[in-house]
């Protein structure tokens, strides 16, 4: 997500977002978390983005889920 392409919060945000950035689950619950956090790293966003309404790809086992993870942290260099 480059700068320029990054809204402010509030109404602007809102306008954003589109029924792909909500939860499959949870319909009133938004899943891209960069478009309220824009700082997120993609490798992190990438996983509720599974859960999505608009998720083409979906973790189809616990390990493709930690595999993710361990992708995001290593990014985060927390582990």
């Amino acid at each position: 997500m480059s700068t320029q392409s990054i809204p402010t919060l509030g109404e602007t945000v809102a306008q954003t977002l589109t029924p792909t950035d909500f939860s499959l689950l949870t319909r009133n619950r938004i899943v891209n978390l960069q478009k309220l956090f824009p700082y997120i790293p993609e490798a992190l966003n990438t996983i509720p983005l599974h859960f999505s309404a608009g998720a083409d790809i979906f973790h189809e086992t616990v390990e493709e889920l930690h595999t993710d993870l361990d992708t995001a942290l290593r990014e985060l260099r927390i582990v």
